[in-house]
């Protein structure tokens, strides 16, 4: 197995296989932990930068940090996973845990909060890169208790950066590996959906 970032092979230590000459770390497949996280995003390496909506920050040289003046800013990613239905049932595959593999930046004199949204960027749920799984909103319909959420097939990432003073270094993401799983999408959520586009006209 080899390194993504720049073709080194990569050294087996404990449970997982890691490069030499950089930071980046996966899992043994066969010994990975959370065995439902079937699929893998590689942040810039499968979808870059240029794809993030980006406020206040900015990338330069494979780095994102706070633009000059600025205490705050946010990184927001595009839609990460489920760009096409099941050709067989018209239906996408909701989203409902992920896990951070690896997050390689530097909170310098600021800090760095991560949220995730499986609806959109609708709802966001605050998670960490603490190596656990992180179950996102999910299963929660109902017209009185409920949450009502329409879709949870959208999986989308923040990062939203901070510094207390413009003179302090800004904190800095240079590049995160995520795992999320996939589970077949309920009729009765599709048929939400289905109203909402009606109700809204789509």
């Amino acid at each position: 197995m080899r390194c993504p970032r720049d073709g080194s092979k990569l050294k087996k230590i404990g449970i997982s296989y890691v490069c030499q000459r950089c930071s980046y770390k996966i899992i043994q497949p066969e010994k990975k932990i959370y065995p439902e996280l079937n699929r893998t995003i590689l942040v810039p390496e499968g979808i870059s930068w240029d794809d993030f909506t980006l406020t206040d920050c900015s990338e330069s040289g494979g780095v994102i940090s706070l633009d000059t003046g600025k205490t705050e800013g946010t990184i927001v990613s595009p839609q990460m996973a489920n760009l096409n239905r099941n050709e067989d049932t018209e239906m996408w595959h909701d989203i409902t845990k992920i896990l951070f593999r690896r997050l390689t930046g530097d909170k310098k004199d600021g800090r760095v909060r991560i949220h995730a949204s499986n609806d959109g960027a609708t709802t966001w749920l605050r998670v960490k890169d603490d190596g656990q799984e992180w179950n996102l909103q999910y299963g929660q319909e109902g017209d009185f208790g409920g949450k009502a959420q329409s879709k949870y097939d959208d999986l989308r990432i923040k990062f939203t950066l901070y510094r207390t003073n413009i003179s302090d270094t800004s904190p800095t993401i240079t590049n995160f590996t995520i795992e999320h799983n996939y589970v077949q999408e309920s009729r009765k959520t599709k048929e939400r959906q289905n109203l909402n586009e009606i109700l809204l006209g789509g």
